[in-house]
This record gives structure tokens, C-alpha cells and sequence, in this order.
């Protein structure tokens, strides 16, 4: 079960699917992101244990689905994937639950790592002209996500050197993709990691000293040069340089889809509505507003629930386990950014384990 297990978040954890579609063919990318759901299937039969399934993600996704459907007005093509989205959500749901049942801050740690370690090979060698680097994740934003998850975890950890060590590791790779949510949550958990203990402000200057020397030497690394200038800007002081950073930002995005959310605040605008599909040639780049604007209020508030229950609950747990509060933020502000909320593994997967880890914390309190 441990190899099957492992085989299993290294595909979802590296997205590993979305890597084989854009680097080697489309035909493999999907064949592994369908062994993915089929693996999923398998591990509950396998495992034998018993095991319960997540029935408040079950819940927001089936809501979901059967809203969004009610002004569906896509062709056979659409319909045919909206079909496979429920099937295969389903089936992450149900293989989901129980994976994660089984799956440690260790092992996650570790998977973590190796994605994040995929974003600074990347920089150093497969260097391109945009400068913005995301490993096996495609998106510098996503890997992003990846990094600040992976650095949050660290704080789990006991073996001092190994938690230092990796939390360098997962500040470089979450740098360089100079995603300014990253910038953002890292800052915010390192605020958080000196209530644990002062001498965490060890490691807010060192992620400071590592940030000022990449923005310094940016451009011998063939970093983004338009995100350099911004952020040197910003440490410069120099005027509208706040300004110019948030020029092109996701509330002007967002702003575009405020009147159709209106419009239908109660069953929305139809799967995919928001999603780059439907109203608009671009996405909505916030699950929040994504699930509103195609399903309503109902999914909307299931959802927003899920996470300010994470978010609650990390507060009430940080002094035992600090690494939930930060774990919470953090996929918080990244759902602020991303909408492929339902398709996305690793949001899933991550989702479904800190339900399980708050549970497990719950119950030693």
C-alpha cells in the first residue's frame, strides 16, 4: 500500500499530469491524469481498512454541479466534460478521504520539497526570458502555492537542522517564482513563527537577505526584470511604486465579473461562466467569486465556510500546532488568485488533509 500511496500524491502533490502534457505530449498528460482517478479508485478497495469520505467536500462539489447545470448552455463538447469533472471530483473526493487518512506532515513535507526543488532547477537550468520560474507547476503562482504550503508544513517539524534547512529551500523556490502572493503569506506566517519563538526572526532575515540578493543580482540569473524593478522599487521607497506593482493585479481581473455575479447572485451564470469559458475570454482568477458567479450563494457559502473554519480552527489550535493556522492562510489567499478549483489535485488533496489533521489535533486537545 505504501508504494501505491506514494505513486499517488507523487502524481498529485509534482502534478506530475499537467508536467507530462506540457513537456512531453498531450496524449500522456492525459493518461496520467486519468491513472490518477484511477488509482484514487483503487486505494479504498486495496486498503481494506474502513475509512470515511469527506462529506462536506462532497457536499460543496455535488452542489456545485447540479447548480451551475441549471443555465448550462454549451454544446455536447462542454456537456461531455462537464459529466467527467463531476465523475472524476466524485471519485478524488471518495480515494481522496481516505489517502490523506493515511498520509503524515512528514511525507507531505517531503513531496513538498521535491516540487519545490523542480522550481529551482528550473532556474538554474532552464532559464528563459520571462524570468519567473515554476518547475513541474507551469505556473509561477501555483508553484508559489507549492513553496509557501511546503514552508507553513516546516513548522510541524522537530529535527531543528532538517526544518532549517528545508524552510531556506522552500524561501528560494517561493522567491524565485516572484509571485507576490507568495511574498505576502511568507511574510505573514514568519510574523506568526515569532509569537511561537523571537528567535524565528532568524529566519525573517534571512528569506529578507536572500530576497534583497536575488533582487540584486536578478538579471545574472536571467530573473523577471519587470517584477526585479517592482520589488526594488518598493524596497527603494521610490514614488508609485506601490502603484506600478499593483498595476495588471486580480482586483481589476475580479472587477470584471462583478456585475455578472449580481445579476444572478442566487444560481449563477452556468458552469464555466467564470472560468474562461463563458462571459468573459478570461477567468475569474478567485474561487470565491468563480463558484458565486457560476453556482450562487449555496456553494459559495459552503466553500467560504470550509476555510474560515480552517482558519478558525488555526487560531484555536496554534499553540499546539501552529502549522495549521499558517497551512490555513495560506490556501486562503491562494484561492484569492485561482479559480480551477474543482480540477486542481493538490488544492483537493491539501484541503482534505487539513479536515483530517484538525480532527486529529481536535482530539488531543
Amino acid at each position: 500500500m505504501k508504494i501505491l500511496k506514494y505513486t499517488i500524491l507523487a502524481l498529485i502533490v509534482l502534478n506530475l499530469p499537467t508536467a507530462m502534457l506540457f513537456w512531453v505530449s498531450e496524449g500522456l498528460g492525459s493518461a496520467t491524469s486519468h491513472l490518477v482517478y484511477a488509482l484514487l479508485l483503487l486505494y479504498p478497495i486495496l486498503r481494506k481498512e474502513g475509512g470515511s469520505t469527506n462529506k462536506i467536500m462532497l457536499l460543496l462539489g455535488i452542489s456545485y454541479f447540479i447548480i451551475s447545470a441549471l443555465d448550462f448552455e454549451y454544446g455536447p463538447i462542454e456537456t461531455k466534460y462537464y459529466f467527467f469533472d463531476l465523475i472524476k471530483y466524485i471519485i478524488f473526493i471518495i480515494g481522496g478521504s481516505r489517502l490523506v487518512e493515511d498520509t503524515n506532515k512528514f511525507e507531505l513535507v517531503i513531496f513538498l520539497l521535491l516540487g519545490t526543488i523542480s522550481i529551482i532547477i528550473h532556474a538554474l537550468f532552464y532559464s528563459d526570458n520571462f524570468g519567473r520560474y515554476s518547475g513541474f507547476y507551469m505556473n509561477p503562482n501555483a508553484a508559489g502555492f507549492i513553496a509557501i504550503t511546503g514552508y507553513a508544513l516546516t513548522y510541524s517539524l522537530n529535527n531543528k537542522f532538517f526544518k532549517t534547512l528545508t524552510q531556506i529551500i522552500f524561501t528560494i523556490g517561493g522567491i524565485i517564482t516572484f509571485s507576490r502572493t507568495f511574498i505576502i503569506i511568507w511574510i505573514l506566517v514568519n510574523i506568526l513563527s515569532i509569537r511561537i519563538s523571537i528567535k524565528n526572526v532568524k529566519i525573517l532575515a534571512a528569506g529578507a537577505a536572500v530576497f534583497i540578493a536575488l533582487i540584486t543580482f536578478g538579471e545574472i540569473f536571467k530573473l523577471n526584470t519587470i517584477r526585479l524593478k517592482q520589488f526594488s522599487s518598493i524596497l527603494n521607497n521610490e514614488e508609485g511604486a506601490v502603484t506600478e506593482a499593483n498595476d495588471d493585479s486580480r482586483t481589476e481581473t475580479w472587477a470584471l465579473f462583478y456585475e455578472d455575479v449580481l445579476d444572478k447572485p442566487f444560481l449563477g451564470n452556468g458552469y464555466l461562466a467564470l472560468s474562461g469559458h463563458g462571459l468573459h475570454n478570461q477567468g475569474a482568477h478567485n474561487s470565491f467569486l468563480m463558484i458565486l458567479g457560476e453556482a450562487g450563494i449555496v456553494p459559495f457559502m459552503l466553500l467560504t465556510g470550509i476555510y474560515f473554519y480552517f482558519l478558525f480552527s488555526g487560531l484555536m489550535l496554534f499553540d499546539s500546532a501552529p502549522h495549521i493556522l499558517m497551512q490555513a492562510i495560506s490556501i486562503f489567499l491562494f484561492l484569492l488568485t485561482f479559480h480551477n478549483y474543482f480540477v486542481t489535485f493538490y488544492v483537493l488533496i491539501f484541503t482534505l488533509w487539513m479536515f483530517h489533521e484538525i480532527n486529529i489535533k481536535k482530539k488531543h486537545v
